[in-house]
């Protein structure tokens, strides 16, 4: 890095090979050509001034050459992008991939994909948009979080039926693989949860104290809802920034009006186009 250019390298590019196995197609591109576009993205809001970046390969690596340029940024648009249909079939060798089980998140927060580590942070954009939604309405962000905690929870409920506890680390375990924190089971049965700091740790340079725990509190009210929703129980929410304690105040979990209004729109269906 310096005051003109950031340079990324990734060391090994392995999508372009894994899309040929995927779809028996080949690609006259590096699939990681898309990352150009975020990498630009990023670096033009950091820096305030419009990056461009250039694209070679070295071997196995590839090389992201990123120029900042004396032109002020301001992202505004007006254009609307519209996907195009392509058809393909799924050749053999994804699904001997998939039903080996070599795909998935792991309990660390990575999301492994065969021999491949990923983890998927939230973007900032919807970062913002969520602090905007909290600022406007509080109460009725949290209580739609907690409805969306009662929807991975009938997700995880449909099939071969498991115990809640396993349930409870699955939906922990996909919250840290989303990049949302990851949670440890301090005790559940009296409803205490330990968020770890990797939320701070990777956005405390771009957000106040105030606005990450708005958001850490946010996400809690995800485990709020799944724990509740899972048990049948409503609970008493507290939250220090990092201890999430669920105490419970009495059985039979019962929609609000605002809940039921929610319900109507946010089904199982919608929810998982929405994931």
């Amino acid at each position: 890095m310096n005051n003109s250019k950031v340079v990324f390298i990734i060391s090994r590019s392995h999508l372009k090979n894994l899309f040929n196995k995927f779809f028996s197609k080949d690609l006259d591109f590096y699939v990681e050509e898309i990352l150009a576009g975020f990498i630009e993205n990023f670096l033009s809001n950091l820096y305030k001034n419009k990056v461009i970046s250039k694209i070679k390969s070295i071997g196995p690596k590839l090389v992201f050459e990123c120029f900042i340029t004396e032109n002020k940024y301001n992202f505004e648009t007006d254009k609307k992008y519209f996907s195009i249909k392509q058809e393909f079939s799924v050749s053999s060798w994804l699904k001997s991939f998939i039903f080996s089980k070599n795909i998935g998140p792991n309990s660390d927060g990575t999301f492994s994909m065969g021999r491949i580590y990923a983890v998927s942070m939230p973007w900032f954009f919807g970062i913002d948009y969520l602090l905007s939604l909290l600022t406007d309405d509080c109460d009725f962000r949290d209580t739609l979080a907690k409805m969306e905690g009662g929807i991975l929870v009938k997700l995880n409920l449909i099939g071969a039926p498991i115990s809640k506890s396993i349930i409870m680390s699955k939906l922990l375990m996909t919250f840290g693989s989303a990049g949302l924190g990851r949670f440890v089971i301090i005790d559940l049965k009296k409803g205490l949860f330990k968020m770890s700091c990797d939320f701070d740790e990777n956005f405390s340079m771009f957000y106040s104290k105030e606005d990450l725990f708005s958001l850490k509190r946010n996400i809690c009210f995800f485990l709020c809802g799944a724990y509740e929703f899972l048990y049948n129980i409503n609970v008493e929410f507290n939250f220090d920034g990092t201890i999430v304690h669920l105490k419970k105040l009495s059985d039979g979990r019962v929609l609000s009006d605002v809940e039921k209004e929610i319900d109507k729109n946010l089904t199982l269906k919608n929810f998982m186009f929405k994931i």
